[in-house]
């Protein structure tokens, strides 16, 4: 998760922007979920229909009142959570990670297999994963 996070945070995830950077032939950098921007880390992890969605969601869930974050960056910072408690930050720290990898996981899921996860279950995925996580 931590490599993840760490790949998002530097963008160094294989998006469709990412690869056609490198030199890498596509037929198109549209995001293959919504297909209504190009497909850079940010659109596929906040801005992209579904994932802002999911995030309005957790957000609401927490009690955090409306999803805003600019950035990846700014969104997988901590900073929302930074007036709580230690545990809390922590706790939030975990939700946030695992929602922007199973988004990722998502977008992996319709590029490759055309296929994806509807947003209740994804939200649903989030929450048993993220509280998992703080079981280990």
């Amino acid at each position: 998760m931590e490599i993840f996070v760490w790949r998002a945070c530097k963008k160094r995830l294989p998006t469709l922007v990412e690869l056609d950077k490198r030199g890498v032939d596509l037929y198109s950098v549209r995001c293959a979920i919504c297909n209504d921007d190009v497909e850079t880390i940010d659109h596929s992890l906040i801005f992209c229909k579904n994932a802002y969605e999911v995030w309005t969601i957790i957000y609401n869930w927490w009690g955090l009142g409306p999803f805003s974050e600019p950035s990846i960056l700014e969104t997988f910072d901590g900073s929302v959570m930074q007036q709580s408690s230690k545990m809390g930050g922590l706790i939030w720290q975990a939700v946030e990670w695992t929602c922007g990898y199973l988004l990722w996981k998502n977008r992996n899921l319709k590029a490759f297999k055309n296929k994806d996860g509807c947003v209740p279950n994804l939200v649903n995925e989030i929450q048993l994963m993220s509280f998992g996580f703080l079981e280990d």
